[in-house]
This record gives C-alpha cells, structure tokens and sequence, in this order.
C-alpha cells in the first residue's frame, strides 16, 4: 500500500530509516529511533536529500568529530582536497573499468568523464536516467549522513556547518561512481525501467560494502590531513603525490617535513589541543 511500509521489522535489526515525502509518525515512533540511536533520513518525494535526524547517545571525542574544524585551518584544508582529489581520480578509473565504456586514459579526468558516462548511458536509457539517478543519489546521501551522525557530524542537525557539508557532499561525489556501476548494472539485468522497490532492494544490497567504504574515505581522508598513511588503505585514497622535503629534514615516510611552518610537528600540536578539548569536554559530560 502506497504511504505504509512493506512490512514491519524491530529497531534493533534497522541501521537506519528512510523516509520518503510526506510521512504521519505514530506518537513515540520518532522518539523511539532517537532512543535507540537509530537516525531518520528525510528525502522528499522524488528522493532528493533534505535533513538528517538524530540524538546523541554516547558522548564521543576525538578527531574524527573534529574533521569539520580542521578543515577550517588552510594547511589540513590543502592536505584534505589534495586526498579527494586523489581518491576521486582513483574512483573514476575503476568505475571506468568496469562499466567498459572505451574512455581513454587521458580522459580519466573526473568531471568529464562523469559527463562521458551520463551521457552514454542517458542516450540508451532516456529521461528514466534522471529518476533514477535522483533516486539512489538521495539513497547515497541518506547513508552517507548516517554514516556521519556516528561521530556526531553535523553536531547541530538542523543546522550544518559549512565544512560539515562539505565533508557529506564529497562522499556522496565519491559515491556516485559505484551508482553508476550499479545503474549500468540495472539496466543490463532488466528490460524496462525498475521500480523503486528494486532500486531499492539493488541498492541495499551493497549497503554493508559500502558503510565499510565510507569508514575506509573518512580514515583516508583525516590520515591525509594529519600528514600520515593508514596501515592497509589503497596508497590512492592515503598517500598521493608526494610532498617536496628538503635536504637535512627528518621525514615522515618522506612526504612531510618535520619543523616547518605547516609542518607535522606543528599539525600534531593543534590537533593536541584539539584532543585536550575534546577529552575535557567529555570527562565533564561524564562526571555530570
């Protein structure tokens, strides 16, 4: 039935809720996920990302809730668009590999080779691309929020920092690769147009696979801004180009130079500080 769920399932089993257009909470129902530490995603009717809703349970510091700041600083600023930089390139080749489009190397620059893509698969597939699209990219955003609101990001729901949403706007660009795969991959599979319940059941499947590559772009990312590698990520998404160090200086795997201006030394300390705050902050929570 159109307006209801297709079925009914305990909070517990639920990572999260979508709700799409207009919907008529039962009374406790919202407090309920709230308690449960369950967010709520609201997309309007065509799909579209609105707000993200939820409540802190368990007070947490450390600088993964400390992102959006940092990024206010221009040295991690630089670092981090250096690393989306990288990780889109690196995004980009393997959606091109495996949607076998003949797009050559020197065409692997991001935004013209998403345009190359869209444009193919709109010529075979017509004006549906576009619903479609809307339709997983609200999906993309939905869990890339909730994927945020674990580290307490945005820390005011109804009222997002400009680098919180950044933050959330370069994982849902990052996302968009692996829809095109899966669109190209459901218009392969199906004759006509799928219905929004096979988007949707096509999209949750991969939703473990890509929680875990969320976690893997936000560990990337703050690895980059801090000046160092994460033990077993893709050297794409971490390392990029290198640094120039000058001769004399000690290194930090010869990317970042140790006692300059903007340097690791002087990273580590504000982010020291950033942690001393932190740590505070939520020794005071507790002791309350």
């Amino acid at each position: 039935m159109v307006g209801r769920a297709d079925g009914l399932f305990p909070l517990t089993r639920i990572a999260r809720v979508i709700t799409i257009g207009r919907v008529h909470w039962q009374p406790g129902a919202l407090t309920e996920c709230f308690n449960q530490g369950k967010p709520v995603a609201v997309l309007d009717r065509g799909g579209r990302f609105i707000r993200i809703l939820y409540e802190r349970s368990t007070p947490q510091y450390g600088l993964p809730r400390r992102m959006a700041d940092l990024l206010a600083i221009r040295r991690f600023g630089e670092r981090y668009q250096s690393w989306l930089r990288d990780a889109e390139a690196s995004e980009a080749r393997s959606a091109l590999r495996r949607l076998s489009l003949g797009i050559q190397p020197n065409e692997w620059q991001p935004d013209r080779a998403w345009r190359m893509i869209y444009a193919e698969q709109l010529r075979r597939q017509q004006g549906q691309l576009r619903v479609t699209y809307r339709y997983l990219l609200g999906l993309a955003a939905a869990q890339a929020a909730c994927a945020m609101a674990a580290t307490e990001l945005p820390r005011d729901p109804a009222n997002w920092d400009r680098w919180e949403y950044r933050i959330f706007k370069d994982i849902v660009r990052l996302e968009r690769w692996h829809v095109a795969v899966l669109v190209e991959n459901l218009f392969g599979k199906l004759q006509e147009c799928p219905e929004r319940w096979e988007l949707t059941s096509a999209f949750e499947s991969a939703s473990t696979e890509r929680s875990r590559r969320i976690e893997n772009w936000r560990r990337a990312a703050l690895a980059r801004i801090v000046g160092r590698s994460t033990p077993g990520a893709n050297p794409a998404e971490v390392i990029g180009n290198s640094e120039p160090v000058p001769a004399g200086y000690a290194t930090n795997c010869d990317r970042i130079r140790y006692g300059a201006p903007g340097s690791l030394r002087t990273s580590a300390r504000i982010m020291r500080e950033y942690l001393d705050y932190d740590r505070r902050t939520h020794a005071t929570y507790r002791a309350a």
